[in-house]
């Protein structure tokens, strides 16, 4: 049976009003543009880009981090599919800049491919554009932080999370993080066990926001986090007081006060050196603790006169001190520090015993730092000479091979009366898990 031609029309027109006429896509607003391609920075960058559109006619503006301001003058976009493209330039590296995509039937997002020549490389990546995260509120969002990121509260479709989702913390334990329900995060306190960082109280639990304990007996063992105070005890209110004694770090450097050991002041600024560079170190790191060496000989000296040496036979102790530099402010750290007291016994002899030109020392026991002998020997320039040997287990032996890129090493004879004799090495010949020696001279 065929349809009059009355009949057909009034069918059309029965269609026309029963189907809904196509959507017709606007783009026209403020975009925020992911774009990711090869030669980007890991995770590529984020673009602000407003879009105009007149009809089938687009336009765009904006700026990227790496191409600096956008100029998309030309584009066309069908409004029933959605498919579009732009083109144009940037301000830097994109002479010739494009992007053909597909919008969504509701305007808000886009997706498709980027186009960069004419520049240092060409580079072709994907973008996704979105009005939410853009930083401003649109029409159907709650709200909009400038961001597609969960657990802020305002959600990566920018709505709202729910009552009591997680946000970002406050970093006290002592608060939950939860979200309020219309975009903001808030921090309730909580009654949760905790801990307040003090030796002194026990049994901790939050309340109003902070930490609290009940207070240990006074005397109680503590740690006032002073690694100079020696013997801290709690005081019996909840606070660690600092023990009388002093951390003792060693011949050659010295606690200071909340920061711990260093030479930083300690070290002589003014001491006689070598006239010729030849003063020659060497350290032996062996297995066995018992088999370690360091020695020491400090030649071709500037002038030294015996008095310079003082008495070390009654009153005057020298140090042997190797420092190099670990905080970067000069020389700060000994790596090997042996003190020799004045006077005392050795092996049933006085220690230290006089000669025609200075003193010497004997102790095969090596106590108490591992010194066994030394030779302290006056001149007039040139022929100023000192040498320490060093044996054993009592020996404090810096871990080999020596990293000399970031600091030379430093070694000094240093008197009590003030008098100091010393040599400095910015490099050696041999430097190996069990052997250094090297030759220096002055600095």
């Amino acid at each position: 049976m065929r349809l009059s031609r009355i009949g057909a029309a009034a069918l059309w027109m029965l269609l026309a009003i029963v189907s809904p006429a196509a959507a017709t896509i606007d783009l026209t607003g403020n975009f925020r543009v992911d774009v990711t391609a090869i030669f980007l920075p890991p995770g590529g960058f984020t673009c602000s880009i407003d879009v105009l559109q007149a009809g089938t006619l687009l336009s765009a503006t904006g700026s990227c981090p790496l191409t600096g301001a956008v100029s998309l003058p030309t584009g066309t976009i069908d409004t029933t599919s959605g498919a579009f493209s732009l083109s144009g330039s940037s301000e830097t590296f994109c002479p010739a800049l494009s992007i053909t995509g597909t919008a969504a039937a509701d305007g808000l997002t886009f997706s498709g491919t980027l186009s960069c020549t004419g520049g240092p490389l060409p580079i072709t990546g994907a973008v996704l554009g979105s009005r939410c995260g853009n930083g401003f509120l649109d029409p159907g969002e709650q709200c909009d932080d400038g961001n597609l990121d969960n657990g802020d509260c305002c959600d990566a479709a920018c709505q709202y999370d729910g009552p009591g989702s997680f946000c970002s913390p406050d970093a006290n334990p002592c608060t939950n993080d939860v979200c309020n329900g219309s975009g903001g995060c808030v921090h309730p306190n909580n009654t949760n066990p905790c801990d307040d960082g003090s030796d002194c109280t026990t049994g901790d639990v939050c309340g109003g926001g902070s930490c609290h304990g009940a207070f240990v007996a006074g005397g109680t063992t503590c740690d006032d986090f002073d690694p100079c105070t020696v013997g801290d005890q709690c005081d019996g209110a909840g606070t660690c007081a600092p023990g009388t004694g002093t951390f003792d770090c060693g011949a050659c450097m010295e606690c200071v006060g909340g920061f711990g050991c260093s030479a930083v002041g300690l070290i002589p600024s003014s001491c006689k050196t070598p006239v010729v560079p030849v003063a020659l170190l060497t350290l032996t790191d062996r297995p066995v603790d018992s088999q370690d060496k360091a020695g020491w000989t400090w030649t071709k000296g500037q002038a030294t006169s015996v008095f310079d040496f003082g008495d070390p036979r009654a009153a005057t102790g020298y140090k042997l001190c190797i420092y190099d530099q670990f905080y970067g402010d000069g020389y700060d750290r000994a790596i090997l520090a042996a003190e020799i007291p004045a006077g005392g016994s050795c092996d049933g002899k006085p220690c230290w015993q006089g000669t025609n030109t200075g003193f010497k020392y004997k102790n095969k026991s090596g106590t108490p730092d591992g010194i066994q002998a030394i030779v302290l020997k006056a001149g007039p320039d040139g022929k100023a000479k000192i040498t320490v040997k060093g044996k054993g287990d009592h020996l404090q032996m810096p871990s080999l091979p020596l990293d000399m890129t970031i600091s030379p090493l430093l070694v000094q004879v240093q008197a009590a009366n003030g008098q100091c004799w010393q040599a400095q090495y910015v490099s050696a010949f041999k430097n190996t898990p069990i052997s250094f020696k090297a030759r220096g001279g002055t600095p």
